[in-house]
């Protein structure tokens, strides 16, 4: 049942807001949601959860499907200092975030990178998780913000939604994508804003080890681990002091726990984002080209060999891939598929197997940028 109601927020506390869809007002005060305020008009979320913090009290009304938590204890003042220490500090931070799932790092991410923003600084967010990616799932991103729309985003297609998969792939992945923010961060525009890295939550084991080689590719300045010591104390004990800034962070006010069912629904939805719009506005183009006109692959380690070292084969079209997500590549060899970032993903419909024909929808018409179809285990079903 939809609603309207209005919430009084307490100086220094934060309302915690969960909605199927909600539209958000502000009466009086100053707000502001993960570190961007909220000044003039409505703002729309959808299926969604967010605060709403005040520093000094305000009053918001809400319309829309959605629950709320009042008068919240808030981690916004902390990570505003957190803010101001990193940038006196140095000149372009190198910030990467740590931590298990659910302690709050794509929150810390999104609140430093508004900070940064609303100061007039240009600066790159770059999203090692491919299972909640801020692109399409399985993919590997750095997103150039506020330099202007001649700033591209730069994706890479890895293709599944755990580094466990294939870990050669994932660390190839991350050292193309170095490579770019290193040239960016060389510029006027991005010199002073630096990077902001969410990392993957997996932290033991071999996840362990691919977060220490992140850290050293991407040759990060500081840590900032949300709230697991154990974590802090081991990279202390494999970074030695003055090679990498490690800060411990309290986990985040509003962090919770989600489901393995709701991370996977979580995925399936930004996949339907990607091509069908947040409100299903978005209307996909439904093309069919010939099997032969398009190669298909999939990008495997190669055998018998101790070094990050690749190989790409190629994927038979078959009804096994109805409902694949494929990366489509500006590689213009197969071999060097794994160095190219991609333009965008399509989605198989279907596979005319008498035909020889490949059904996918697209999000703009015209002819695919790239003719080799980068395959993994991501599927919208």
């Amino acid at each position: 049942m939809q609603s309207t109601s209005v919430f009084t927020i307490d100086e220094g506390k934060e309302l915690r807001v969960q909605c199927e869809f909600a539209s958000v007002r502000i009466l009086s005060g100053e707000v502001e949601s993960f570190g961007t305020p909220l000044q003039g008009g409505d703002f729309h979320y959808r299926a969604e959860s967010f605060p709403l913090f005040s520093f000094e009290g305000a009053k918001v009304s809400i319309q829309g499907k959605f629950s709320v938590q009042q008068n919240c204890e808030s981690s916004a003042p902390l990570y505003r200092q957190l803010y101001k220490d990193l940038h006196s500090e140095r000149e372009c931070p190198r910030i990467l975030i740590a931590g298990p799932c659910d302690s709050g790092k794509s929150s810390l991410c999104r609140t430093l990178t508004s900070y940064s923003l609303s100061e007039g600084m240009p600066l790159i967010f770059a999203d090692l998780d491919p299972g909640q990616s801020v692109s399409v799932p399985g993919s590997l991103a750095a997103i150039p913000l506020g330099g202007g729309p001649e700033e591209p985003p730069l994706i890479y297609c890895y293709g599944h939604s755990s580094p466990a998969h294939n870990p050669q792939h994932f660390m190839v992945s991350i050292q193309n994508l170095t490579k770019a923010i290193d040239r960016r961060l060389e510029t006027d525009t991005f010199k002073k804003g630096g990077v902001v890295v969410n990392s993957c939550g997996w932290i033991e084991g071999l996840g362990y080890d691919l977060l220490k080689d992140a850290i050293k590719t991407m040759k990060i300045e500081t840590v900032l681990v949300l709230g697991e010591k154990l974590l802090l104390e081991n990279l202390k004990t494999d970074f030695p002091e003055g090679d990498v800034q490690l800060k411990l962070v309290p986990r985040n006010a509003g962090a919770s726990s989600r489901s393995k069912q709701s991370r996977h629904f979580a995925r399936v939805n930004k996949i339907r984002e990607y091509f069908w719009g947040e409100q299903g506005n978005f209307r996909p183009v439904v093309q069919a080209l010939d099997c032969h006109l398009v190669s298909i692959v999939k990008i495997v380690s190669a055998s018998n060999s101790n070094d990050v070292e690749l190989a790409v084969e190629r994927v038979m079209p078959s009804r096994d891939l109805v409902g694949a997500v494929l990366g489509v590549s500006h590689s213009p060899t197969m071999e060097d598929v794994p160095n190219y970032n991609v333009a965008g993903f399509v989605f198989v419909e279907n596979i005319d197997e008498r035909n020889n024909k490949l059904i996918f929808q697209c999000p703009c018409p015209g002819p695919l940028p790239g003719r080799f179809l980068i395959a993994g285990s991501v599927k919208l079903r």
